[in-house]
């Protein structure tokens, strides 16, 4: 048999215009979307367990970003949209970012960028303030946290219109 195929999204303005084809969601897509979800929560609880118990803080940045990384991944699959990991997790984002809402994709680009920039605070990439310390970096981490979870509420509320 083969596939049933219906239109994918037709993006005007800013964004690239096209019409492309997508297989409709099967079964199998729905339950990968909960396992995306899943890993999205389950990566943000590490971030936050890590940030109270200090056991391995250098990893929250990684953990934040890739909460939301399986959140974007979990979206499009909910939307029936085949994620494209042709140049990794880039390609995956530039094709969240391009057919996701204006304020998801603001919001998932600003906890991104602010991850990156935890990690690299935190270790040492570029020069440190006089006035960095530990305790501060840490309260950063937790809105960060505090934003990736409000971002997977945004999401979960965007899937269900």
């Amino acid at each position: 048999k083969s596939p049933k195929f219906c239109i994918l999204y037709h993006i005007q303005g800013n964004k690239r215009q096209g019409v492309g084809l997508k297989n409709r969601l099967s079964n199998m897509d729905q339950r990968e979307w909960l396992r995306k979800k899943e890993s999205s929560k389950r990566s943000l609880s590490n971030a936050r367990r890590w940030l109270e118990t200090e056991e391995a803080i250098n990893w929250i940045p990684d953990e934040i970003a890739t909460s939301v990384l399986w959140a974007m991944e979990g979206w499009l699959l909910q939307r029936g949209i085949k994620p494209n990991f042709g140049n990794g997790w880039n390609s995956m984002k530039l094709q969240f970012f391009e057919i996701a809402p204006k304020a998801l994709s603001q919001d998932a680009m600003r906890i991104l960028s602010r991850a990156t920039f935890l990690e690299c605070e935190l270790e040492g990439y570029f020069p440190r303030r006089e006035d960095w310390s530990l305790e501060k970096w840490k309260k950063g981490a937790e809105l960060c946290i505090t934003n990736v979870k409000k971002f997977l509420e945004a999401i979960e509320k965007n899937l269900a219109t």
